[in-house]
Order: structure tokens, then sequence, then C-alpha cells
């Protein structure tokens, strides 16, 4: 039953499209998280897109991303134009009680697209390629409680500055000047809904996860709607965490899961066991006080026993 549904999104993803390539990150922006060190990230994009005559064709990308470094992470990507293309980003500073996560990066190496105009590979978005994309991001997390609609929400917000496939030659992108945003939010362990600014253009999605696998529709372009320009998008990704030490860390959704651990949280005082059973961050949360606790036990037993010697 596992591998028809694998099958099943395979199949989907040949004939739903998707962005031609898979940033270190968002949907089209990248974020401060990075990939736990020793996982591989591989991902599967079909997609469909205006093409220079201004009919819908249909191509394929490829990406694999990695964790070098426990700060820092490498991704290749491949489409069928024939792009091929080098991400590169690492972690200046790790998220904590009062401080988001900053990582900086460079999409794009390798690529032939100038920043300055021209479609060296006659692609619709000639931008998105634009080699050597320069940019700094923020990103902060925090766990909400007590909304009228949902039991739990974390959320994920994310800010940054670049150039190059961020800053485009359109007046819109001109006026944003590089900026950059996006915004997710996680009301369950099985999905969560985005929405971003990558510098040109707005993009909404959906993302679901299962184990390893975490599956994403969107729409990109949306404010371009009425051009014929929108992009209906699918995206497949799976995490390779065999060697990853800490588990906890093993996906990029579960190395935001620990950051959690440093986000502001607002929550309500005197839960019942049956809310913090539905609720995986509180139970971690509940989890983490009880092994303090106990710690606190062990140490006062041990200062004891050492007084007991001394007399």
């Amino acid at each position: 039953m596992k591998h028809l549904a694998v099958v099943f999104f395979l199949v989907l993803s040949s004939v739903l499209p998707a962005v031609p390539y898979t940033c270190l990150g968002g949907m089209t922006v990248p974020t401060g998280y990075v990939i736990p060190y020793k996982a591989v990230e591989l991902g599967f994009t079909n997609y469909t897109a205006p093409n220079v005559d201004n009919d819908y064709s249909y191509d394929f990308a490829f990406s694999v991303n990695g964790g070098v470094y426990h700060w820092a992470n490498i991704g290749v990507v491949y489409t069928g134009n024939n792009v091929l293309s080098l991400n590169l980003k690492a972690r200046i500073l790790e998220q904590t009680d009062k401080y988001p996560a900053i990582s900086i990066g460079v999409d794009n190496f390798f690529s032939k697209q100038k920043e300055d105009g021209g479609n060296e590979y006659e692609v619709s978005d000639p931008d998105d390629y634009a080699r050597n994309s320069f940019y700094v991001v923020i990103s902060k997390t925090a766990l909400l409680r007590g909304l009228p609609f949902f039991d739990h929400l974390e959320t994920y917000a994310h800010f940054g500055f670049g150039r190059g496939r961020f800053y485009g030659n359109v007046p819109r992108s001109k006026a944003l000047g590089g900026l950059f945003g996006a915004f997710e939010l996680r009301p369950s362990d099985y999905y969560s809904f985005l929405a971003e600014m990558d510098g040109h253009n707005v993009n909404l999605g959906i993302n679901t996860y299962y184990k390893d696998y975490t599956f994403r529709i969107g729409i990109y372009r949306l404010d371009e709607s009425y051009k014929r320009d929108t992009k209906l998008a699918i995206n497949i990704n799976y995490t390779f965490d065999k060697f990853v030490s800490d588990k906890s860390k093993n996906t990029v959704r579960k190395s935001r899961m620990k950051s959690m651990k440093n986000s502001q949280v607002i929550i309500q005082e005197g839960l019942d066991e049956q809310t913090i059973k539905g609720n995986p961050l509180l139970k971690e949360l509940q989890e983490m006080r009880r092994a303090r606790e106990e710690t606190a036990k062990e140490l006062e037993e041990i200062k004891k026993f050492l007084q007991e010697d001394d007399e």
C-alpha cells in the first residue's frame, strides 16, 4: 500500500506542472534553516509554463540538496531546459529564544543566464536563472495556542534581501529592490500552508508530509493570472537520513521542528492530558521538562551523598 501511494504521486507529478528548480528553502525563496549534516534531500519536479511562443510546454527537473556541514548546505539542480546550476547556503546564526536564524547563500552557480537581461536558455522566466544570485535571509518560528479554530499553530516567517534572481527588470521587482519574504502556517503534523513574495511574484502552496516524503502543490505567479502566466505545480521530495547522527534532525521539516525548541512559545497554562497527546510539540516540551526535573533530582541525590561522605 505504501509503494502504491508513492507510485500514485509520481504518476500525478508527470501530468501536473511545477517550478523549474528547487531552492534551499521554501517554494522559491530560501530560508534561514539548513538541512542537517549528512542528510540528503532528493527532489523531482514536472512542470508546465508558457514558452517563448506563448504556448504551454512540459518539462522536468531534478535536484539534490545535502548537508555538508552542520551549518552549510549544497544543492545541484538540472532541468529539461539543459540548465545546470549549483546552490550554496551557510548559516551564520542559529535560532535561539531571542534571535532568529540567519543564513547567507548564492543560487545559480554555473548558470549562463545574465542578470542584466537576455534569454540564454530560451525559457519563460529567464530572471529565475540569473547566475550568482546572492542573498541573506532571516527566519523565526513561533508556536501559538488559544486560537479559535486550531488546537495549536506552528508559524514560520522568512524575510530576506538578494540580487540576481531576486531582483528583476520589471517595475514591481525594481520597487521591491531585491526584498523577498515567506510565511508558513502549520496547524497539523501532516500539512501546512505557504505564501511568499519571491521578489517578483506571489506564490501560494500546500505541503503534506508522510514520513520522509514531502509533497507540495503550489500556484506560482498568482498575481499574473490575468496574463495567462500562472503556474500550477507539484513537487516531491524525499530525505535520506541514514547517516544523520541526531535523528531528531533527519529532515528539513524536523530540523525546523528542532528549532521550535528555541522559538517563541505562546501557550495556555493548565493543558489537559488529551490536549498534550494531540500535540506532538507540546508533548515534546513536556518530556523535556520531565527530563530536567529528573536531572535535578539526581544532582540533589549526588549532593547529599557527597555531604554524607564528608561527615
